[in-house]
């Protein structure tokens, strides 16, 4: 299972804190989002969705390398 992160979790120190281990990351630079994707387990699933808290949503994208990947976007409240 791939995960997509931006923002706060691009910092390997963040995410090290979040998920307690430093994954093997792909660098994803397109004209979009830039950000990176690596493999999680459930577990990490986990951890990340305690981080992420109610105030995102996550749902799966195909990325421009055609890859599959989670990833969390913000929740918006009417």
């Amino acid at each position: 299972m791939n995960i997509f992160v931006y923002g706060t979790l691009l910092d390997d120190t963040v995410r090290g804190r979040v998920l307690g281990k430093d994954p093997t990351i792909i660098h994803c630079f397109r004209e979009f989002v830039n950000g990176k994707y690596f493999d999680v387990d459930e577990e990490d699933i986990k951890k990340l969705d305690r981080y992420e808290s109610e105030y995102y949503k996550k749902i799966e994208v195909k990325l421009k390398s055609g890859t599959k990947s989670l990833v969390y976007t913000e929740q918006i409240y009417m």
